[in-house]
């Protein structure tokens, strides 16, 4: 590990400490990674940048722009963890490169993988048991049914899918530093606490499994009794 790299470390600890409710240890955890960030060029950015990672997987050989519906199973995918992700092209091949908080982008890299191995097989599965010569019109089938499938999976991701500020303010200065021409929008933000989120998920499924009988015309005039 160089001298930077061992800077930026001791500058993460003391923004930490900087958050401490002892107001003079706060003062000066601040002085000294002031005191750091000068003496090694450093700005805000590249310590934020520290707290992000990528993770990236290898497509194929194939220079072009990957079908509309994969590129739809990486941004679901992607929004899922809480990551970015984008195409890269270089001389071996083609790259999906995630982008994330420390162990996001590997844990996304991972669910597309599985997700796209499944999302085949059915879609393989489906064009099987069409009747029909028309190579067009069985390709169109396949594009249709695989937006459809992500669709789905994307209205279940929406439950869940959010970033925190730290981690898109991460993500940002990561991007900007290793991949200065990639655009980066913003980020859902996440409004609830962990806490907060599973109490929602738990009433949600408990309201759920909730069955609601009509009642007949006697079980009416019982209750009003």
């Amino acid at each position: 590990m160089d001298k930077r790299a061992r800077a930026l470390g001791r500058i993460k600890k003391c923004f930490a400490l900087a958050k401490s409710s002892n107001p003079h240890e706060a003062e000066a955890a601040m002085r000294q990674a002031r005191k750091l960030m000068d003496k090694f060029k450093l700005e805000i950015g590249d310590v934020h940048a520290t707290q992000a990672e990528e993770f990236s997987l290898w497509i194929g050989k194939a220079k072009s722009v990957p079908p509309q519906w994969i590129r739809m199973l990486s941004m679901t995918v992607s929004k899922a963890f809480g990551c970015m992700s984008f195409y890269s092209y270089g001389h071996e091949g083609q790259l999906l490169i995630f982008i994330g908080e420390m162990g996001s982008a590997e844990m996304s890299a991972y669910a597309y993988e599985v997700l796209i191995e499944q999302l085949k097989y059915s879609r393989k599965k489906h064009l099987s048991g069409i009747n029909t010569k028309d190579a067009l019109q069985k390709r169109r089938a396949g594009v249709l049914y695989a937006e459809a499938w992500i669709i789905g999976v994307h209205k279940r991701v929406e439950e869940f899918a959010d970033v925190t500020e730290e981690a898109e303010r991460a993500i940002h200065a990561y991007t900007q530093r290793h991949y200065p021409g990639v655009p980066v929008t913003r980020m859902k933000r996440r409004k609830l606490d962990m806490d907060s989120y599973r109490a929602y998920i738990q009433g949600k499924r408990d309201g759920e499994s909730v069955s609601l009988h009509k009642p007949m015309a006697r079980d009416v005039h019982m209750l009003l009794e």
